[in-house]
């Protein structure tokens, strides 16, 4: 059985700058910002459902009204912040009207935009959307501020609060120590338990988070001993020496080889798309790249299970269906021709090792059938700015990141196809834009695979060949227990039921177990 007591330390990247929800942008600050703060509910990952659970958590209770327009949330009498002050009402306005003031230049203003949020007594608050959303609740996750603190402060002064690297949450732990360099610049921040958080005290009473400022030194640290968790590790860098334990679950980060049927005319052949896709084989990608930790995907949709198979199509298949298209391999080139034009494309992608090695074991596998391929590497900000906003690419290795309905809408509606938003290969439809507006106000699980699996046979035609969805992947030295991270939104989740992991245990005998 669990019991208190023991040390956590981990490794991360970077030095804290807003250990604040409403400004944590950087992996360092929504790391850190998921160990101080805690929101209206919590949403976690548990072994005993299929689907992760959103559960009050400094609410009370909530309740949604049938239209799904209305959620009324009660708070718990006695939830306090670590300075002891009660969490009120108040300060749940606070913090979403912050968010939703540009001044304050939030991350999470997007999903506020049109929400009416009020006060109707000290404990209870309503929020009105403009219209339903299912994923509304992981909204509701966001951490709450204190406004006896924050309350009086100019959007400058908020800026440039120290609040906003020794902060004053609710959450299940808080700062007790900061230790900086000799330049000044943090190093470690030690966490203790808060014994009065909302869902409990939790088991372990220490954390402690090294500071580390490039992967090198994050990577020697661990490998050295310094600390014994790492969430930044790539899975070429695990091996049996640095990583005794593992902890891996998927992401939904769905990565594919998005194709541009305006800028490359070979692209609008559905059949020839669906030769080139039976030409890649995903699961050569899968174990040179990731390790194993990763899985083949052939749709876009999280939500719904993947049917993809390892069966691999022969060459001698490919080549002779390509054949059968009209596409002739010259014997001088190596490449396949029709109508006096060759059988080639580029392919643009991030200047990530992953991103990049990917790119060249497609390119191998294309070339063994007489595709020729020509690679193009951008800084991130350069693809997204230069390459994916002007659609000036015949084809883009990258990832759709899906957390819920509204990224489902940015990059399938037909809204979204102007340079603007993120249907990056123009493929829309009625039928597709009705079954995601329809998800939006669909909160039965089985209604939604209902819709969903429909959505999934209307977007196999679409110009993308899906490739794999990658794990997150948690090293430890030693044993930690309790970690659950099925159905994570992202790395920084993993931290959302901490107060239930545990490394020390006891022994009982199971009639005194209850």
């Amino acid at each position: 059985m669990p019991t208190r007591g023991g040390v956590l330390t981990e490794g991360i990247l970077g030095t804290p700058r807003f250990i604040n929800p409403v400004l944590a942008n950087s992996d360092i600050d929504q790391d850190v910002s998921g160990l101080v703060y805690s929101g209206l509910v919590r949403r976690i990952s548990t072994t005993d459902s299929p689907e992760p659970i959103i559960f009050p958590d400094l609410a009370e209770s909530y309740t949604i009204s049938d239209d799904g327009k209305e959620y009324v949330f009660k708070l718990k009498k006695n939830a306090v912040f670590h300075d002891g002050k009660p969490v009120k009402a108040e300060d749940v306005v606070f913090t979403i009207k912050t968010i939703q003031d540009s001044q304050f230049q939030s991350p999470l203003l997007e999903n506020w935009i049109g929400i009416n949020i009020e006060a109707v007594d000290d404990l209870t608050v309503k929020i009105i959307l403009p219209r339903p959303f299912s994923g509304f609740l992981d909204s509701a996750t966001v951490g709450v501020l204190p406004k006896h603190i924050w309350g009086t402060l100019t959007p400058d002064e908020f800026l440039a609060s120290n609040y906003n690297t020794s902060p004053i949450g609710s959450g299940p732990y808080k700062i007790k120590n900061i230790h900086r360099d000799v330049n000044g610049i943090a190093d470690t921040y030690t966490f203790g338990s808060f014994n009065k958080f909302a869902l409990g005290k939790p088991y372990i009473p220490k954390i402690t988070i090294n500071l580390y400022p490039n992967e090198q030194d994050l990577l020697q640290g661990y490998e050295q001993g310094d600390f014994s968790l790492l969430a930044n590790i790539r899975p070429y860098e695990i091996n049996s020496d640095n990583s005794r334990f593992t902890v891996a679950a998927p992401l939904p980060r769905m990565f594919g080889l998005f194709l541009n049927t305006e800028k490359n005319d070979v692209f609008k052949d559905e059949s020839l798309r669906n030769v080139i896709n039976s030409a890649i084989d995903p699961s050569e990608i899968i174990s040179s790249v990731f390790q194993g930790f990763a899985k083949p995907i052939n749709h876009p949709l999280p939500e719904l299970e993947q049917n993809t198979t390892n069966k691999k199509t022969s060459i001698e298949s490919i080549t002779s269906k390509l054949e059968s298209l009209g596409w002739k391999l010259n014997e001088t080139t190596g490449i396949r021709e029709k109508g006096g034009k060759a059988l080639a494309f580029t392919i643009s992608t991030a200047d990530t090792p992953e991103l990049k090695y990917t790119a060249q074991i497609i390119q191998k596998q294309l070339r063994a059938v007489g595709i020729n391929t020509e690679l193009q590497i951008f800084q991130l900000n350069d693809l997204e700015n230069s390459v994916i906003k002007k659609r000036s690419f015949d084809s883009l290795l990258f990832g759709q990141f899906v957390r819920n309905d509204a990224d489902l809408y940015a990059f399938w509606h037909s809204s979204q196809k102007d340079v603007s938003g993120l249907n990056i290969t123009g493929y829309s439809s009625k039928n597709i834009d009705t079954l995601i507006e329809k998800l939006f106000s669909t909160n039965d699980q089985d209604s939604r695979k209902d819709i969903l699996t429909t959505l999934k046979g209307e977007l196999s035609h679409a110009p993308i060949i899906w490739l794999y969805q990658p794990d997150f992947v948690y090293a430890l030295h030693r044993p930690v227990y309790g970690i659950t991270i099925t159905d994570l939104i992202s790395k920084h989740d993993r931290f959302a039921n901490i107060y239930q992991w545990y490394v020390q245990t006891d022994t009982v005998w199971k009639m005194f177990k209850n």
